[in-house]
């Protein structure tokens, strides 16, 4: 079955024990034999906790995290335990990233004159992932420069670029109260006590543009607020190309282009992402040419879904590229998430599941907490899926069967997660939320709480203009119609409620074989099938079989994954 996690899970245990997870396999046990080989007296109880939390994640089925239990089993007091925990976790992320078994990014000089290679050294840490280490780092420059009883204009420059750092760090956190402290830190610098060189002068005007951008797009996102961001991206984007700083030129079009994307208006982001291909090819900027170009590939994508393929392959290069060489952690992450949306239409397999939980590990690992626990929630919602109905073949129509244990266990799942994820701001993500529990019902059957699928249903639809344009629409339009077409048949004959619906069901096929549709159509299969056997009119069934075949021909592979999944599962 499925992990369960009650309310105290997605707190400093849960957090613990994703962020331990999220280093791969692999560099655990090395570093694990690392320290046994080194001292293992020394090391003695970080070698306990790990066998301890090795041991949890091996289980299929994971029990509370008892921390009294382990406190015992170690054999230390409670506050040396959570010391413990935090330098494991410090320990192990420096191995991951740096290969040093222990914290020389830590032990930086902290004389004035070392600011300067300081900042340098904690450039290359960010740029290799370790963003909350180069926090840590960062507030200690901060501190020692603002130490000082005589500011000069290179201080001030080098605080612009920690609060750049900052305003960025926290946006991503969520934390709006430690990102309007950072942001007005940044606005209260004595800009008009010094002198500053051209450069100079660009580099504030765009740190001040980014912070502005953020500030106006931080939780909940009106029209005007959107076009603020842009219109800051923009400009700082001219700035830094009329003073040669090419990477911030780049990084403004990156954030302008997805503004564009998310908000519809495909045709000037294409635009947008085609100068910053062109002008990374000229300047032979490698990182900046693969995301820019994966960029474009999934606009292209989203009008023509023939090349999935194609994509999908050239997405995995140049994500083992980002990997192999890091350069920058929101290129990397956007590689990731268009390759795993490419991978999802061109069929839900190993490699799907694979990048999914790479996708959550990421995010933990580069200390993205809420996108992280969300995306650890939809993982947790697939694997539900997953085993909630499981297809198979009967006489050589594929087909859709429900586990009514997994369908309860997974909607008290969900209620829990509508607690913990009511907070977020995030129209995707609530979307994402209201979607599963709309679903959840629909699985009922007949036995479906109308009333309680309605409910949602209006919550989605308060939201649906805002939805951003990586969300499937018509998979939402699909539940809908056969939520529809289902109550009906609690009070009609069958047939009378399928005439009544045809007209709606015959433009529903034609919307879903189109060359357009850039996702898997296996879920709208299995709603429209599951309906089809309800309703049980032969002209509906055929309809069904006939989409079938089409999604055969157009989406090989599909089916063929999601029957290999039961076929494991019952050996």
């Amino acid at each position: 079955m499925i992990n369960q996690y009650n309310k105290s899970s997605i707190t400093v245990d849960f957090r613990f024990i994703q962020q331990y997870k999220a280093i791969p396999e692999n560099c655990r046990m090395e570093f694990y034999y690392l320290l046994k080989w080194k001292n293992p007296v020394k090391f003695e109880k970080r070698i306990k906790l790990i066998e301890i939390v090795e041991r949890y994640l091996s289980l299929k089925i994971k029990p509370k995290w008892q921390n009294e239990l382990v406190i015992k089993k170690i054999g230390t007091s409670r506050d040396s335990y959570y010391c413990l925990k935090s330098r494991l976790l410090k320990s192990i992320r420096e191995f991951y990233f740096t290969g040093k078994l222990e914290g020389a990014f830590n032990k930086a000089k902290r004389k004035s004159d070392d600011i300067g290679n300081a900042i340098k050294s904690i450039r290359s840490k960010a740029s290799l992932g370790m963003v909350r280490e180069a926090k840590t780092a960062l507030y200690r420059c901060e501190k020692q420069i603002r130490q000082k009883t005589d500011l000069t204009s290179k201080d001030v420059i080098i605080l612009t670029e920690i609060y750049e750092f900052l305003v960025v760090y926290y946006h991503r956190q969520r934390n709006k109260a430690a990102f309007n402290t950072i942001n007005k830190k940044l606005s209260l610098l004595p800009f008009n006590r010094f002198k500053f060189d051209k450069t100079e002068k660009a580099l504030i005007s765009i740190r001040k543009n980014i912070a502005n951008a953020f500030s106006e797009i931080f939780l909940v996102r009106s029209g005007k607020s959107t076009e603020t961001a842009l219109n800051n991206y923009l400009k700082a984007s001219k700035i830094a190309k009329q003073n040669g700083l090419d990477k911030y030129y780049l990084k403004m079009l990156f954030y302008a282009g997805n503004i564009l994307h998310e908000t519809g208006r495909v045709a000037k982001a294409y635009e947008i992402f085609t100068e910053a291909l062109r002008f990374s090819q000229l300047r032979k900027m490698k990182s900046e040419k693969n995301i820019f170009h994966t960029k474009l590939m999934l606009l292209d994508f989203l009008k023509d879904n023939s090349k999935a393929n194609e994509y999908m392959a050239q997405s995995g290069k140049y994500y083992d590229d980002a990997i192999n060489h890091p350069y920058d952690v929101d290129y990397t992450m956007h590689i990731l998430f268009h390759y795993l949306r490419f991978t999802s239409f061109c069929g839900y397999g190993e490699k799907f599941k694979f990048l999914s939980e790479e996708l959550v590990n990421r995010l933990f690992l580069y200390s993205r907490k809420a996108d992280a626990v969300f995306r650890w929630y939809a993982l947790e919602a697939d694997k539900y899926i997953e085993e909630m109905y499981y297809w198979h073949e009967e006489d050589t129509n594929i087909k859709v069967n429900v586990n009514k244990g997994v369908l309860d266990a997974f909607e008290n799942f969900n209620y829990g997660a509508l607690l913990q994820f009511g907070k977020f701001y995030s129209y995707d993500q609530l979307s994402f939320v209201y979607n599963t529990q709309i679903e959840l019902e629909f699985w009922k059957g007949r036995k479906c709480n109308f009333e309680n699928a309605h409910y949602y249903i209006n919550k989605m639809k308060r939201i649906e203009k805002k939805i951003s344009s990586y969300s499937n629409t018509e998979m939402v339009n699909t539940l809908k119609l056969c939520l529809k077409i289902m109550e009906e048949s609690m009070y009609k004959k069958d047939e009378d409620v399928f005439v009544k619906f045809l007209p709606e069901i015959k433009a529903l096929f034609n919307k879903l074989q189109s060359r357009e549709k850039n996702y898997n159509l296996s879920t709208e299969y299995s709603f429209l099938s599951f309906t089809a056997e309800i309703l049980n009119v032969n002209e509906f069934l055929l309809m069904v079989k006939s989409f079938e075949k089409w999604i055969r021909i157009n989406q090989p592979g599909n089916f063929e994954a999601l029957l290999e999944i039961n076929r494991r599962r019952v050996v």
